[in-house]
């Protein structure tokens, strides 16, 4: 196996731990939510295995993105710049490695930490918000879980844009 077959297999992993977040819908969601949200599926979950689930999602989501960010990366090298098989195995595909599993945990890992993850009453599976939704906005509503969030978007937002970016100016 090369580093593009290494890189696919990360991704499909990571394609797998995202869609099996989302197909098990409203199974992991706390027991209780449906007395806030109303959903079709039952929920046999607890707070833990709805962070689960979203971190899942989460996590999945941007391991992937950044595998193909990576995949993008060893055509550019490949093809255009004529890398050796050798450097790029040795070289830069740990590194690859080790930024993708960074940018892909630690932004699940900060909203975990601040209780983020929570069933939402527009997807009918847990993601990413404070619970009940929207109590950090609506003062008449007091929030349950997520109610510590500051931390900024960017964490998000930098890693899509710059592999955005990246991926169409390679094209060039």
């Amino acid at each position: 196996a090369d580093t593009y077959h290494r890189t696919m297999l990360c991704l499909c992993i990571s394609d797998m731990i995202t869609s099996l977040s989302i197909a098990l819908t409203t199974i992991p969601m706390p027991k209780d939510v449906h007395n806030i949200y109303s959903f079709d599926g039952k929920s046999y979950g607890s707070p833990a295995t709805c962070e689960l689930q979203a971190f899942s999602y989460v996590m999945g989501s941007q391991l992937s993105f950044c595998a193909s960010c990576f995949l993008t990366l060893y055509y550019l090298l490949t093809i255009r710049y004529q890398i050796s098989r050798r450097i790029m195995t040795k070289y830069i595909e740990p590194c690859g490695l080790l930024v993708s599993l960074s940018l892909s945990v630690i932004y699940p890992v900060d909203k975990l930490r601040k209780e983020m993850f929570n069933s939402l009453p527009f997807i009918s599976w847990c993601a990413e918000g404070d619970f009940p939704f929207g109590c950090t906005t609506d003062e008449s509503v007091d929030c349950i879980r997520g109610q510590k969030s500051t931390s900024p978007q960017f964490l998000f937002l930098l890693p899509v844009i710059l592999g955005t970016t990246f991926q169409i100016m390679s094209f060039a």
